[in-house]
């Protein structure tokens, strides 16, 4: 039987590439040949230990590597895209500053609390699921993340689904007008009312 001391675990996750920065149980059961019961328990002794920070979902993010809030919040709840506040924000549609990575999904809405921030998922129906693109983090992990007038259509249907209020700061101007007014008729018409409001 295989057994792996913590020193072995330090030179096995500072030699992974920079993909590495997240790994799972399935992937640290392959690169081990550990059984599922030994790996799990090894990952419960890294996490006190500090070499892995759990994330939930099965999921750890190696403290030998930089993850980032993006590839976390793909992983984390499938599939995904980053949008609403975080795009906005990012595309300085907003000046308002984001402390919560905002995604979008079809499954249920929920929000995970994590080493690296809080992550919120909304739920959004089947056909209001496009409208996003494909990005790779620094250390070549891939996640998907909302053009910005689809961020903003997001932001413009969850509000109004919710009855929160529209409380933020925005510069439309920044934007692919044509783009967001052809957009926005793919949403309920009550979001292009919403957005003629805007300006």
């Amino acid at each position: 039987m295989k057994y792996f001391t913590t020193r072995d675990w330090i030179g096995l996750l500072g030699r992974l590439p920079p993909q590495s920065a997240l790994l799972n149980l399935s992937s640290l059961r392959t690169l081990t040949g550990l059984t599922d019961r030994a790996v799990r328990q090894a990952c419960w002794r890294l996490s006190g230990a500090g070499l892995l920070r759990p994330l939930g979902s099965g999921w750890y993010a190696n403290s030998l590597r930089a993850a980032c809030a993006e590839e976390i919040g793909g992983v984390l709840v499938r599939p995904s895209y980053v949008s609403l506040d975080s795009v906005l924000s990012a595309a300085r549609i907003t000046t308002q500053p984001c402390f919560v990575l905002t995604c979008v999904t079809i499954r249920q809405t929920t929000r995970r609390e994590t080493p690296f921030g809080r992550i919120e998922y909304r739920s959004v129906s089947r056909n209001l699921y496009w409208g996003f693109r494909r990005r790779q983090s620094p250390n070549g992990l891939i996640y998907f993340e909302a053009e910005p007038e689809k961020a903003l259509l997001d932001l413009l249907y969850l509000s109004r689904r919710t009855g929160e209020p529209l409380w933020i700061d925005l510069d439309l101007t920044r934007l692919d007008r044509p783009k967001l007014d052809a957009w926005a008729q793919r949403f309920p018409c009550s979001v292009a009312r919403a957005l003629q409001r805007l300006g």
